[in-house]
């Protein structure tokens, strides 16, 4: 684990001279910053987006919020005062306490020491800010990483929730340019599993796949992961798909969760590793750019040299026109210039369909496409040959581009996949969806191979020790979408 430390803070190092500026290595600050813990990932604001003397002040997803934006003013030689955007108010330390655990809130300025702060250099672009008044630390309480938690004050223990990340907000300038291990494969040879966090991925904080909690190591996600991937293989897989989100790769759950990654990478499994927006964010769109980018320069610098890795820039980007999503294509592959093309998966427009919409811009030259379609999508059809048709349209003329990477229905009611349509939606859906990538030579992964509690699941975990096949009938009609001769319908 202490490998795995260091070298996930010599990336930091190198993450952080790419984002940051050389005025924050000089410690003197303009304009509006994100304060970034780093054990949750998530940041510092103002509760409630309160304007009231007094606002508490805690952590959450980051989500572009003017509460959530930081103005850091010099007043003093190493002395700043910290104002919030939204409020116009500043961080302080209330009644000039000097006692470990006092909660931060809000107030006019008025120069007192208890609402100046001293922000240290801790290196590998971490930073301490410490109150004036009471030497004490800005830390979120209790090392929680859950939203709402309070940031206090508290004495120095060297605890990841007591270091902080000072981001300039909005879009970051320059290019991310980690050395390439491969320019990736065919679309065509994906044939995989999801493997998802139970609930959905769709989540604030840290994304702890099925089987994976809290306080694992990283030899337990590599332990873990070889069992799910080794069910997964013995299947004829060759791909899994996996969520990151900005708290994942940002926070202290990052070194435990490359486990994952790296595990299944050495066991020759192409990993596509696909942006989820939080559960707070419904509306299809990155909710903020800055730890977006801070996410993918972590990702990106850690794995553009693993061939076997495959970045999807973000899952169904249905908040946004065709033009606005092309555009944050644009923006990301102007990011990471070395980053081939050939392993950038780019969504369709909406639910991650409409293929064409995004295909035939000159920005995706090169790309991968991501496609999702269930029955659910269209619940009052039931017959294969509807569903077939309909995944052809949201194709178009780009199936060799293309890899369905979410399609699925119900494995663990006993469902028979090998019995025709049955006048059933759920059925039908899955025995057109793969009979087209069967006919188109189009990949697919299945949603989900494991996720607790979900009825699609293909699998179930057993503790952490081996899997259970849930539905061999659609085990073989998904097979048949891969390539294999038998097992359609």
């Amino acid at each position: 684990m202490n490998t795995v430390k260091n070298k996930a803070n010599v990336l930091r190092t190198a993450l952080f001279a790419l984002i940051g500026s050389a005025s924050l290595a000089a410690q003197t600050f303009s304009g509006h910053y994100e304060i970034i813990n780093d054990n949750s990932g998530i940041v510092c604001e103002v509760n409630g987006a309160s304007t009231s003397n007094g606002g508490a002040i805690d952590q959450y997803v980051a989500n572009n919020g003017s509460n959530q934006h930081w103005a850091i003013t010099q007043i003093s030689t190493g002395e700043y005062e910290i104002q919030n955007v939204n409020s116009g108010l500043v961080l302080e330390v209330p009644g000039s306490s000097t006692s470990s655990g006092t909660n931060c809130d809000q107030s006019s300025y008025t120069g007192g020491t208890n609402q100046l702060w001293r922000i240290a250099s801790l290196g590998s672009g971490l930073y301490s800010i410490a109150n004036v008044n009471s030497g004490l630390l800005l830390e979120v309480r209790g090392q929680s990483s859950a939203d709402a938690a309070l940031v206090d004050q508290y004495s120095p223990n060297g605890g990841a929730n007591q270091k902080w990340f000072l981001l300039p907000t909005g879009n970051p300038t320059g290019t991310v340019s980690p050395s390439s291990g491969g320019s990736g494969v065919a679309a065509s040879t994906f044939h995989g599993f999801n493997w998802a966090v139970q609930g959905d991925n769709f989540q604030d904080n840290f994304l702890y796949l099925s089987g994976l909690a809290s306080g694992n190591s990283y030899a337990t996600a590599e332990s873990t992961t070889g069992v799910v991937v080794g069910a997964f293989q013995s299947a004829t897989a060759t791909a899994l798909r996996v969520p990151i989100n900005p708290a994942t790769a940002i926070g202290t759950w990052w070194a435990t969760y490359k486990g994952v990654i790296d595990k299944a990478t050495s066991m020759g499994v192409k990993v596509i590793v696909c942006n989820w927006s939080g559960s707070t964010d419904g509306n299809g769109t990155v909710p903020d750019a800055a730890s977006f980018y801070m996410m993918w320069d972590t990702v990106v610098n850690a794995y553009n040299g693993n061939g076997n890795v495959y970045f999807e820039i973000f899952n169904e980007p249905y908040g946004y026109t065709a033009a606005n999503w092309l555009s944050v294509v644009q923006t990301w592959l102007a990011r990471y210039p070395t980053v081939p093309h050939g392993r950038v998966f780019v969504g369709g427009t909406g639910y991650c369909q409409n293929i064409p919409n995004v295909g035939s811009s000159s920005i995706t030259s090169g790309c991968l496409f991501s496609c999702h379609d269930y029955g659910f999508f269209n619940s009052s059809q039931d017959t294969d040959a509807w569903f077939y048709s309909n995944l052809s349209g949201q194709v178009g003329s780009y199936a060799s581009r293309t890899v369905l990477t979410e399609f699925g229905a119900e494995m663990t009611t006993g469902l028979n996949y090998q019995g025709g349509d049955q006048s059933s939606n759920s059925i039908s859906s899955v025995i057109g969806f793969c009979d087209f990538c069967h006919n188109n030579t189009m990949g697919s992964v299945y949603w989900p191979g494991e996720r607790i509690g979900d009825t699609y699941s293909m699998y179930t975990l057993n503790g952490t020790t081996s899997m259970t096949l849930n539905n061999s009938g659609g085990l073989e009609l998904v097979q048949y979408g891969w390539g294999a001769s038998t097992g359609g319908n």
